[in-house]
């Protein structure tokens, strides 16, 4: 078996009760909160992307920023720097690892979103992939990740990254 598949199972190994918890938690709290808006509201695409967009960044910030600091803290990073084949399938199994929960994290609100409409019996509309999103969300994982790097507890990494990211886009803001 490759260093890159074993390392890709041990992400696997550390994650999986902090993702089933999310599975399970996540719908109930959806529930809860699909009673607050108008039924109507239910359908509504934006709905849908807003749910995809929450389910995203609960899961960057319970599992997506300890990646890198989990390591630290443990004696992992000892144990990877002893390894003769470098550092780098363990990187790529890490960013890998976390771009695929990421992705599966939004389709499983947008997923969710959709069966709580269907459970209060309302039809949602269907949503239209936007490339424009997609490129937003892959750049908020990477950025995640990359901040999670030198941030000392993984929580703050999604906010670090958030406020290094207003800091270098200000400039950007005021031209737009």
């Amino acid at each position: 078996m490759s260093p890159f598949l074993l390392y890709l199972w041990r992400e696997w190994r550390e994650q999986r009760r902090t993702l089933g918890l999310l599975a399970l938690v996540l719908p109930l709290l959806g529930l809860f909160f699909s009673h607050l808006p108008p039924r109507s509201a239910l359908a509504e695409p934006l709905l849908q992307s807003g749910a995809a967009l929450a389910f995203v960044v609960v899961v960057l910030v319970a599992s997506g920023g300890e990646l890198l600091v989990a390591e630290r803290r443990e004696a992992g990073l000892c144990w990877l720097e002893r390894l003769p084949t470098g550092l780098s399938a363990a990187f790529r199994a890490k960013l890998l690892f976390l771009v695929l929960t990421v992705a599966l994290a939004a389709v499983y609100g947008l997923e969710v979103a959709r069966g709580l409409a269907l459970l209060r019996g309302i039809e949602p509309r269907s949503l239209r992939g936007e490339p424009w999103s997609f490129l937003a969300v892959l750049a908020l994982v990477l950025w995640t990740f990359a901040c999670s790097a030198w941030a000392l507890r993984g929580g703050v990494a999604l906010l670090a990254a958030a406020l290094v990211l207003g800091l270098i886009g200000h400039p950007v803001w005021r031209v737009i």
